[in-house]
């Protein structure tokens, strides 16, 4: 018996291993796409050759509008997975992703251009969560660091993408000229060209990532007395009460309350971060600084972002989550008081990004701890539309200051008001955070099995045998 269990936890470290491996190529295949953001001004330049009335100022909205589509259709991820399997639904939105951004580099319309970012953001979040919660499975009590470990790993690949196609596109590092507006036509052309080696490196990864990718195979070890055997969990058997249960816990007030702690919380901070490259450069902050300052905020992710998963899985504790909730209080008030301060900007700009990357990294693994594993991608969802809703808000918002107020002096007494409204809504987040509660969530129409299941994957637990099969009441009070 102990060589079995010796054997059975050698071969579940090996298909975590795989799988892990395999989620970082697979990421290489959908972050791909990303680019869209960093080479929005070549793409509206080259537009604006075809029809002098494109804006380059359109460009601030590309990314916004595809992670906010993005966001819209994360849960989808969930009920696709359950519906055809993990490797099934990445081949179909692989085949789908590849028709798109052919039908990207044909066309010559911005409108066109528009609806292909919105379709692109919609296949690439029915997918993006389902390897992350795959690998989550293996060591439920590691999903803090698994999560910050995956999100950091995604930053450093869509930062070597982002260089590789700047290099495509504009090799010589041309800049715009100061009596004009727009890259001249033989740079902004170069993102098709780029663009046509995605066609390539899209499939290519994607595909390659399906043998590495192992699908977990839900089980419990049950003890009774000197007895051990693994009892593999049939899913047809839930399949009744999936939708159910979903239901329950989507239109359960808990889980709204959880996404407005998260939007409020960072309001201030996000739209301040959102905003820095733009209004640095028109309070001309040194130019060294600014050049390398997105740089910062992506090791902040890269280093921070390990720290603050392995502090969530030692202690467990909602407490950390209304620590950071109180400091972004802090940082609003700063923010709105010393706006006209480059030093105390820079440096709440600087060390806010830095409880940003921990509250992004921390509410997830709330959610699936609250929640389970089983039904994350669809609940967690719920918070990734709201943000993606308050970050085109946020972005709108600024284009729509850029109408009114020109220079950075101009731009400070709106940025001001913001930042006082963010204040407010960050004392509404830390005081929602205050009555949130530990609580497992316990869905109405689970069966037996599913209980099993729920204990697998949120307490990771041994349960005695005698009450997994004769009382439903009993395995209830263990998951409270």
């Amino acid at each position: 018996m102990k060589n079995t269990d010796r054997n059975n936890r050698l071969n579940k470290k090996k298909r975590f291993i795989l799988s892990f491996i395999g989620n970082i190529i697979y990421f290489i295949a959908i972050m791909t796409p990303f680019g869209i953001g960093q080479y929005s001004v070549y793409i509206t330049s080259y537009f604006h050759h075809f029809n002098p009335r494109v804006n380059i100022q359109l460009g601030n909205l590309m990314m916004p509008i595809l992670m906010l589509f993005l966001s819209f259709s994360a849960p989808l991820g969930g009920v696709l997975e359950h519906k055809f399997g993990m490797h099934l639904t990445l081949i179909i939105n692989t085949i789908i992703l590849e028709f798109l951004i052919f039908l990207f580099i044909i066309q010559r319309n911005i409108w066109i251009t528009f609806l292909l970012i919105i379709l692109i953001g919609m296949t690439i979040g029915s997918v993006i969560t389902i390897p992350g919660k795959n690998i989550c499975f293996y060591y439920p009590e590691k999903r803090g660091i698994i999560t910050s470990l995956m999100t950091s790993i995604t930053v450093i690949i869509g930062s070597i993408i982002n260089v590789f196609g700047e290099k495509i596109i504009n090799p010589e590092k041309i800049t715009i000229k100061e009596n004009e507006t727009y890259y001249p036509i033989s740079i902004a052309k170069n993102y098709i060209k780029f663009y046509k080696i995605a066609l390539i490196i899209i499939p290519f990864f994607a595909f390659l990532s399906l043998p590495f990718l192992k699908k977990y195979k839900e089980q419990i070890e049950i003890k009774n007395e000197n007895l051990e055997k693994n009892i593999n969990i049939d899913e047809e058997n839930a399949k009744e009460n999936y939708s159910k249960n979903l239901k329950a816990a989507i239109f359960n007030s808990r889980i709204w309350k959880i996404a407005l702690i998260s939007i409020f919380s960072e309001f201030a901070m996000g739209f301040a971060l959102s905003t820095f490259r733009v209004y640095g450069a028109l309070l001309s902050i040194n130019g060294t600084l600014m050049q390398y300052a997105p740089l910062f905020f992506g090791f902040s992710m890269i280093i921070f972002g390990p720290i603050w998963g392995f502090i969530n899985d030692k202690f467990q504790n909602f407490k950390i989550i209304r620590m950071i909730c109180l400091f972004f209080i802090i940082i609003s008030i700063m923010l709105s008081i010393f706006i006209k301060s480059n030093l105390v900007y820079i440096i709440c700009i600087f060390i806010g990004s830095i409880f940003n990357t921990g509250m992004n990294n921390l509410i997830r693994p709330y959610i699936m701890k609250i929640y389970g594993m089983k039904y994350y991608i669809e609940i967690g969802g719920v918070v990734t539309i709201c943000m993606g809703i308050i970050n085109i808000f946020k972005g709108g918002l600024s284009f729509l200051l850029s109408f009114y107020y020109h220079t950075g002096k101009e731009l400070q007494t709106p940025y001001r008001i913001i930042f006082f409204v963010g204040t407010g809504l960050n004392v509404i987040a830390y005081f929602l955070a205050l009555k949130e509660k530990e609580e497992i969530f316990v869905y109405p129409y689970e069966t037996n099995k599913e209980n099993k299941i729920d204990l697998s994957s949120n307490l990771e637990s041994k349960v005695d045998v005698s009450s997994l099969e004769n009382n439903d009441v009993k395995i209830k009070n263990q998951i409270k």
